[in-house]
């Protein structure tokens, strides 16, 4: 093991992109794995037939992921909603405008929705995304089909524990509920500082008696661990 400072993250291994910093290293170490969801005959039909005026993007990944899939069953440009900055910079990418809610989480994108009452909406989401946005749409009778796009699978690892007990830790960034609940399966119990991305993991982890460091105004990974850098050296 590296004997100078570290930040344990445990974002997927797809999602995770080395970032330099100047005081601390990064050990990431996946608590889930992603998995592609290619359009099945069900989903194909329902897009040609019915296609939704209203994209819902919950992930960088669900976009990438919807724009190599199911983007091309469209018969027309609808409207992206994207839940943060990096979904809407794959949107982006991919030559298309998107609205990004103030409140960069699922309560944030119900504050959009509101504006959208009388359109079709698609929501395309993981397998084991929070129920916010549905619950939402379900309650309220909106128009909308929910289109699962890649699945998430948990990974109980066996040396997150080894890592969280160093001396040279600093802490641990959590960036879904999913991560946390599988992260205090494998322990109880933890004495690090924890940090959240989002409102929603942050209530996830009040659940464990955690209270984290919350970075609610940016989503953005790399911004995170750099502000988590800066303040080390302070």
């Amino acid at each position: 093991m590296d004997i100078s400072k570290f930040l344990i993250t445990t974002r997927p291994e797809d999602k995770y992109e080395p970032v330099s910093l100047k005081n601390i290293k990064i050990v990431n170490i996946p608590l889930t794995r992603i998995k592609k969801i290619k359009v099945g005959e069900n989903e194909r039909n329902l897009l040609l037939h019915d296609t939704p005026d209203v994209v819902i993007l919950t992930s960088s990944y669900g976009a990438k992921v919807f724009f190599e899939y199911y983007f091309k069953l469209f018969k027309y440009e609808p409207v992206f909603i994207a839940i943060g900055e990096s979904t809407a910079n794959i949107i982006k990418k991919y030559h298309h405008d998107s609205t990004v809610p103030v409140e960069k989480n699922s309560y944030g994108v119900i504050s959009l929705l509101k504006n959208y009452k009388k359109n079709k909406i698609g929501l395309f989401r993981s397998d084991k995304s929070n129920e916010i946005i549905r619950n939402f749409l379900e309650k309220n009778r909106y128009n909308y089909r929910e289109y699962f796009i890649y699945s998430i699978e948990a990974i109980y690892s066996n040396n997150i524990k080894e890592y969280i007990d160093s001396e040279n830790c600093i802490g641990i960034l959590f960036t879904s509920s999913m991560e946390v609940d599988v992260f205090f399966k494998i322990t109880e119990f933890i004495d690090k500082t924890v940090y959240a991305i989002g409102k929603i993991t942050r209530e996830t982890l009040s659940k464990y008696n955690c209270n984290p460091v919350l970075f609610n105004d940016d989503s953005n990974f790399k911004n995170i661990v750099e502000i988590i850098d800066r303040d080390v050296d302070k």
